[in-house]
């Protein structure tokens, strides 16, 4: 959400209005509801997931046909989760921050996949997704937050997808430079 302020504005508006004072954010109906929030949560796992690479697995005894292509069994094959929640074919405009995706339906579950899926899947995943919402929603209702665009562009990032994008690297989990954020305590927040 650092660099897409309508965004910020939005989840924070949601944020804020959901509840009266921060030791009102806990779990439970009211933080399920904030459906903004969880929509920008689930749309920064799909452009920077926690672990980007293919998750292997071998092909069982009868091998496995893919279009034309016959994979005998015993060889290991994986999909990368970067490039499958970057496919044009389930995500228009695959490079940019769009909540609104997953509010609209336009975004496919299917290929969505930041914690893998299956018996193999994250153990952690609803704890994980738990912190992610509770703790999203306290720095939202406390701070107002920015890009900050000097140290961005004093550690610039390898792709062509600068504007767009974080970069990752691929090692035990996905490493990546920046964000970069400036954080000031939020003006006392009125409905008004």
């Amino acid at each position: 959400m650092s660099k897409y302020a309508e965004w910020r504005a939005r989840v924070s508006a949601e944020v804020r209005s959901a509840f009266n004072i921060p030791g009102d954010i806990k779990p439970g109906p009211q933080l399920s509801q904030c459906r903004l929030l969880r929509a920008s949560i689930d749309e920064a796992l799909r452009l920077s997931p926690s672990f980007g690479s293919a998750l292997w697995r071998e092909v069982e005894s009868a091998g496995l046909r893919v279009d034309d292509l016959y994979i005998p069994p015993g060889c290991e094959v994986g999909v990368s989760i970067y490039a499958l929640q970057h496919h044009e074919a389930y995500f228009k405009d695959r490079y940019t921050f769009d909540p609104d995706r997953w509010l609209d339906g336009s975004a496919s579950r299917q290929a969505f996949m930041p914690f893998s899926r299956g018996p193999r899947s994250c153990v952690g995943k609803s704890l994980a997704m738990h912190e992610l919402t509770l703790g999203a929603a306290h720095l939202l209702w406390r701070f107002d937050l920015e890009e900050d665009v000097q140290r961005t562009m004093a550690n610039p990032l390898p792709s062509d997808r600068m504007e767009k994008e974080y970069a990752l690297y691929e090692h035990v989990t996905g490493a990546r430079t920046g964000p970069f954020i400036k954080w000031k305590p939020a003006q006392r927040y009125s409905a008004a």
